[in-house]
């Protein structure tokens, strides 16, 4: 039984080495480096993104708890 689980991982391992590299050959590459006002440009639209992301989470809690959703729990 020993060698039939020895060569089973084998087998495993060597599949996961193969997906990797596989993986690794299909990555796009980048033909031209993206400018900094593009790097700017995405930032800032992940952090819009992010920013709706949180008031959508924010409204869905403040519901939850039965808040109307502008209004702010009192910090204590």
């Amino acid at each position: 039984m020993a060698p039939l689980v020895t060569v089973l991982i084998g087998v495993v391992l060597t599949s996961l080495d193969d997906a990797r590299e596989t993986e690794r050959d299909e990555e796009p590459q980048r033909s031209a480096p993206v400018s900094d006002d593009e790097d700017s440009r995405l930032l800032l639209e992940r952090v819009a993104s992010a920013r709706r992301a949180l008031d959508d989470l924010e409204a869905d809690l403040a519901r939850s708890v039965g808040r109307p959703v502008g209004e702010r729990r009192p910090v204590a």
